[in-house]
């Protein structure tokens, strides 16, 4: 029986995130170097494993890898997926636990919840700090160094800062005597009118209202939210490439020196995937994948539907 478990295990060494839909996503976190909680060891960068059952569409990613391994149809690919689903629902249900292959094991808690436990020997997701061992911390002897008590120097110390104080304040008052104070005075005048005389009224410059014409040719910038470019025409994309952040995919398409290359994102899905091509059939887009070559130059290329 064709199993989808070794497929996850292939796809988490290069994606951060794997999603089996309808049961839920595998995902990957980096943790950065620290120091361990007794501050005794210095612990290496590594990845951790953890499973969101609120994530369960479908990417295409799972299915693609299927289609590819088995040389079967999309369609074909995505029904053996919602089969082997429904099979390891069915475990899950009968024994309350399943084990998942290296990853680790699922257990049904009272409340009928999916509770995983990574496995700790699981290091297909820490390749990249693969090697790097955890440093122990010594630590510093502590040392007491002798203090010779001076009586002279101590007393000197008191009067050198006396001195040092009487000095700051004088230079404070000096400062403030020296310092010019402008103030604005009127004269006082005795009876019911002032001497003073009135100011004319100047009469307000005519100011002509300025008109804003609000159209589409207006020359005012604007500053625009940058959404997401929206997906291209047709039902199957060729995707080339996934990235968490959008930065990190147009980083990808500039480096890539292919025209017509697009950022794809899926409904209820925060990953950037670089498409560059689409059409309405998996055959049309597996003849442009063959023709093209683009397996030699991407070996994980896949075919994502709408």
């Amino acid at each position: 029986m064709l199993t989808i478990i070794h497929h996850i295990e292939y796809l988490l060494r290069r994606n951060d995130c794997v999603v089996v839909p309808g049961f839920g996503a595998f995902v990957v976190q980096t943790r950065a170097a620290g120091i361990d909680e007794a501050g005794e060891m210095l612990l290496p960068p590594s990845r951790m494993l953890s499973f969101n059952g609120a994530i369960d569409h479908n990417d295409g990613m799972l299915a693609s890898s299927i289609m590819r391994k088995e040389s079967v149809s999309y369609d074909k690919a995505v029904d053996v997926l919602a089969s082997e689903v429904k099979s390891l629902k069915n475990q899950l249900v009968a024994d309350k636990e399943l084990m998942f292959g290296k990853l680790g094991m699922f257990r049904l808690s009272e409340e009928g919840q999916m509770v995983f436990e990574p496995s700790a020997t699981f290091d297909l997701c820490r390749l990249p700090y693969y090697g790097l061992p955890a440093v122990s911390l010594p630590a510093a002897e502590r040392r007491d160094v002798a203090v010779r008590k001076d009586v002279s120097f101590s007393a000197w110390g008191k009067n050198a800062m006396r001195i040092a104080a009487s000095i700051a304040v004088l230079l404070v008052f000096a400062f403030t005597l020296t310092t010019p104070i402008y103030m604005d005075q009127m004269p006082d005048y005795a009876g019911v009118m002032t001497l003073s005389e009135k100011p004319k009224q100047s009469k307000p410059a005519d100011v002509k209202p300025m008109q804003v014409e609000m159209n589409g040719n207006t020359s005012m910038e604007e500053e625009k939210p940058m959404d997401a470019q929206p997906l291209a025409k047709g039902k199957y994309h060729v995707i080339i490439a996934s990235f968490q952040s959008r930065g990190q995919a147009e980083a990808f398409i500039e480096q890539a020196n292919m025209s017509d290359l697009q950022i794809l994102n899926a409904k209820g899905s925060s990953i950037h995937r670089v498409s560059m091509a689409s059409g309405e059939t998996v055959e049309e887009l597996s003849d442009v994948i063959a023709s093209q070559n683009v397996r030699d130059k991407y070996p994980d290329v896949w075919i994502s539907k709408d």
